[in-house]
């Protein structure tokens, strides 16, 4: 049993580094531009573009900014959560 544990554990070591290696940190797009910086970035252009629909009626805030951010916290909580 032991031997198995230990061949598993050499396999998990062994692809996980692979993977490191080989990858290199992530795409290429990923080194260059972070993800915290381009979802800044989406953030910046939408809130220009959508500004507008602030201003019909009923919507919740006079930010969309603000909305914005409130709305993606339960994307991003509907995304992780499981099946």
């Amino acid at each position: 049993m032991e031997s198995a544990l230990s061949a598993f554990l050499d396999q998990v070591y062994v692809l996980g580094r692979r993977s490191v290696v080989r990858d290199g940190g992530g795409q290429p797009a990923e080194r260059d531009c972070p993800a915290a910086l381009s979802r800044c970035w989406l953030l910046a252009v939408n809130s220009g573009g959508l500004k507008a629909e602030t201003n019909l009626p009923g919507f919740p805030t006079n930010s969309f900014v603000a909305f914005a951010l409130a709305v993606c916290r339960f994307i991003q909580g509907a995304r992780c959560s499981p099946p």
